[in-house]
């Protein structure tokens, strides 16, 4: 016998599993979500728990839900979790990156695909060092790393409007 795929509701749970008032609940929840997103973009994570009066695992399920239809879009900024609408650029904030990681980002721009070891080699600092600092600019979209047989190689952020600081200012 073939096993037949559940219909899910917005909130990601099987149709049915819920009643009508509760359901309604979810699509009130997620809107508010989405406006107070949009009225305040960059909100934190907990700023946006404090807004909507509500505990962190019933708005989770939520704003992942949100966040895998493309509605919102949020990244780690120090240690905490911003919220953004789906449609806004998010540019790399040049004052996010420290001096080794903009020495660490020209050098990838200059030659991209390479890989840890040779940047190491080119800054004349530990590969350990760029491979943690490589982390945190990955976070920020600075820079993607891509894996293959041969080793991990570093290139420029995946999206054009987080492609690092502006150099001119």
């Amino acid at each position: 016998m073939r096993h037949k795929p559940q219909i899910r509701d917005m909130s990601g749970t099987p149709a049915g599993t819920k009643d009508d008032a509760s359901r309604q609940q979810v699509r009130e929840t997620r809107g508010i979500l989405r406006g107070i997103i949009t009225a305040d973009p960059g909100v934190r994570h907990v700023e946006l728990l404090g807004r909507l009066g509500t505990t962190g695992e019933e708005a989770s399920g939520l704003l992942q839900a949100l966040e895998e239809e493309g509605a919102i879009r949020s990244r780690v900024e120090g240690g905490s979790k911003r919220y953004y609408p789906g449609g806004m650029k998010l540019v790399a904030p040049a004052e996010a990156l420290t001096g080794l990681q903009r020495l660490i980002l020209k050098t990838v721009q200059s030659n991209e695909g390479l890989g840890p070891g040779m940047v190491a080699g080119l800054l004349g600092i530990p590969r350990s060092a760029v491979r943690r600092q490589a982390g945190r600019m990955v976070e920020l979209k600075a820079l993607r790393l891509e894996r293959s047989l041969w080793g991990t190689r570093f290139y420029i952020g995946s999206e054009p409007e987080c492609d690092g600081p502006n150099e001119s200012e």
